[in-house]
């Protein structure tokens, strides 16, 4: 059976975390991921299985809750195994980690930007970089 996408709104509440979800959310990034959904808005909907079991954004669902919203964007992936859903739960991540930062252009993109509030970056980094 091939795997098929929805995308809707749904209440945060009925959203289950993943029971096997190998990710750890610390504070820090939840305030960092609410700060920018405060910022930019929810650009990236949680991925969910078709009873609403989180696979991919545990960390986004508790930035959400954290800003005191109720309801949040979701693509249900319909048709996968349970392998399927043990896999994208841990690939997910494992993809995201096999890319690596270039910190020249990192630096050139803050001196462009030149402006200490960029989400992630301490303000004594910043201001070394563009002071």
């Amino acid at each position: 059976m091939a795997v098929t996408h929805e995308i809707k709104v749904v209440e945060l509440a009925k959203l289950v975390p993943y029971e096997k979800n190998p990710n750890v959310h610390p504070i820090e990034q939840i305030k960092a991921i609410a700060e920018s959904i405060e910022r930019y808005g929810q650009y990236y909907p949680i991925i969910v299985d078709e009873n609403l079991h989180i696979l991919c954004g545990h960390g986004k669902k508790l930035a959400l809750e954290h800003l005191g919203r109720t309801e949040c964007e979701v693509k249900i992936l319909h048709g996968l195994t349970e392998k399927q859903k043990l896999k994208i739960v841990i690939e997910d991540n494992k993809i995201q980690s096999l890319s690596y930062v270039d910190f020249t252009k990192i630096e050139d993109i803050i001196r462009e930007v030149g402006e200490l509030d960029i989400i992630g970056f301490g303000t004594d980094y910043l201001d070394a970089i563009i002071n």
